[in-house]
C-alpha cells in the first residue's frame, strides 16, 4: 500500500488558502495618500456587519485632538446603508511630517486593517492677513485711481473700495 505524503500537505494548504482572513471585507482608505499638515482628507472604507447609522471610530495621532477615543485623537464616521463610510478631517497644520496610520472600531470591536498615508510639511503660510490700508498724505490726490498695494504677502488681502 503507498501512502501519498502531498494529498495530506495539498490539503494543508487548501484550508489556508480557503479560512478568510480577520476583518476580511472591511476597510480603511486615505485619500489623499500625501498630504501636507493643514490640509484635508478623505478617510473611508467599508464596514460588512456594522449595522447602518451606527458610528466607525477612527482613531491616530495624526488628528487633532478635537475628539478622543481611549486617550487618542479620534474621528467619527455614520454607516451607510450598505456598510460603506465617509469622514473629512484637517490634519493640524503643527503635525509632523510622517507617515500616520489609522486604525478603526465600529460596534465594539477593532476592524483589524490599518490605513497609512503620509504628512509632508505645511505649504507656506495661506492664512488671513485682513484688509490693506492705502493711507493718502496732505497733497495726495483722493480721488486717485489704479493704485497698487506692493509687498502683500497674503494671497487673501481684500480689496476695499473707498467711499
Amino acid at each position: 500500500m503507498r501512502y501519498c505524503r502531498v494529498s495530506v500537505a495539498t490539503l494543508g494548504v487548501v484550508g489556508v488558502v480557503a479560512t478568510p482572513a480577520a476583518g476580511a471585507g472591511k476597510t480603511i482608505e486615505v485619500s489623499p495618500k500625501t498630504v501636507h499638515a493643514g490640509q484635508t482628507v478623505r478617510v473611508h472604507g467599508f464596514v460588512p456587519g456594522c449595522p447602518s447609522g451606527n458610528e466607525v471610530t477612527l482613531t491616530s495621532s495624526v488628528f487633532s485632538h478635537a475628539h478622543d477615543f481611549a486617550g487618542l485623537p479620534a474621528v467619527f464616521a455614520r454607516v451607510g446603508a450598505h456598510g460603506g463610510y465617509s469622514v473629512r478631517t484637517r490634519i493640524p497644520a503643527a503635525r509632523r511630517p510622517g507617515t500616520y496610520q489609522i486604525a478603526g472600531r465600529c460596534g465594539g470591536g477593532n476592524l483589524g486593517v490599518v490605513a497609512s498615508f503620509r504628512v509632508l510639511r505645511p505649504v507656506a503660510n495661506t492664512s488671513s492677513c485682513g484688509d490693506v490700508v492705502v493711507r493718502f498724505g496732505r497733497g495726495a490726490s483722493g480721488g486717485a485711481h489704479g493704485i497698487r498695494a506692493t509687498n502683500v504677502r497674503c494671497t487673501t488681502a481684500r480689496t476695499v473700495k473707498a467711499s
